[in-house]
Order: structure tokens, then sequence, then C-alpha cells
């Protein structure tokens, strides 16, 4: 990573290319079963702080599904507060 006087920011990546896009790849594959899992933690759980420790603290989990099922409730959790920040304008 570096960065310049006008602000600007550059990550530099140092693995190959193939390999990033096989990593995405297999993060966008994991989508469905990653909302399914949200979808039922949440329906158990409406807490968002307390739906995220359990996808977090799940074993069952590989590292890239947890990771696309963690991105996908901090999504939800900011829909969540902004609804309920709106409706109580």
């Amino acid at each position: 990573m570096s960065g310049s006087g006008d602000g600007t920011v550059r990550i530099w990546e140092t693995s190959p290319l193939a390999q990033r896009l096989a990593s995405v790849r297999a993060a966008e594959s994991m989508r469905p079963s990653a909302k399914a899992i949200v979808d039922t933690v949440f329906a158990e759980e409406p807490d968002p702080s307390v739906a995220i420790k359990r996808i977090k603290t799940n074993a069952d989990l590989t590292p890239v599904l947890r990771q696309q099922a963690l991105n996908m409730a901090l999504r939800r959790s900011v829909a969540i507060r902004n609804a309920t920040s709106d409706a109580e304008q």
C-alpha cells in the first residue's frame, strides 16, 4: 500500500491474478449458502449484534463461507439500523 500527497492510496497486489480471481469466484459461489445462513440466523435472532456473533462463532462454517455470511449480515444490520432510524424520525 502506498499513499501520496494528494490523498490517493494505492494497494499493490502481491498474489497472482489467477489466484485472486479464483478467490473471488469461490466467494461468489458461496453467496446462496451464505444468504440461507443469514436468513436463518436473523429469523431466529433479530438482534443484529447477536446474529453476527453467532455467525462469527459457528465452527461449522468454512472461512470463505463465514466471511460471505458476515458481509451479508453486516449489510443487513446496517439496513435494519437505517430503517429503525428512519421510522423514529
